[in-house]
């Protein structure tokens, strides 16, 4: 299905590293970098050189949507309408999708679409 973002959730422990590039993106997101914003928001969903957390991967994707990263409101708001790393919201969901397809994030466009036009949850549950 097309709007479904993979999440790509392996069951596998993701081994903890230390990476000196998580602490420069700590500092360029600190300042508002929304890239290394984006990037930190990848780490932390994955597991790759930080311990996997859902609400800290949340975080940086939605405050690198708040700085212009398109992509990254499509994952924050996925995260959102899911449950996954924040309260279930559909609301907030929407918010993000719309401000990913104002960044020209087509998918965003695509799945803001579907939510605002779909009226109960649990019909929007099922086809997620």
């Amino acid at each position: 299905f097309f709007l479904r973002l993979l999440l790509g959730i392996s069951s596998e422990k993701q081994a903890v590293l230390a990476d000196p590039q998580v602490a420069a993106w700590q500092a360029e997101c600190e300042r508002n970098e929304g890239l290394a914003c984006g990037n930190l928001g990848a780490l932390y969903f994955t597991g790759k050189g930080v311990a996997p957390d859902e609400a800290k991967a949340f975080g940086y994707y939605e405050k690198a949507c708040q700085l212009g990263q398109g992509a990254r409101c499509l994952r924050a708001g996925v995260l959102a309408v899911n449950g996954r790393g924040t309260a279930l919201s559909v609301e907030k969901s929407a918010d993000l999708f719309l401000k990913g397809c104002n960044l020209f994030e087509l998918e965003s466009c695509a799945n803001y679409l579907l939510l605002t036009t779909i009226d109960t949850i649990g019909l929007l549950r099922m086809i997620w």
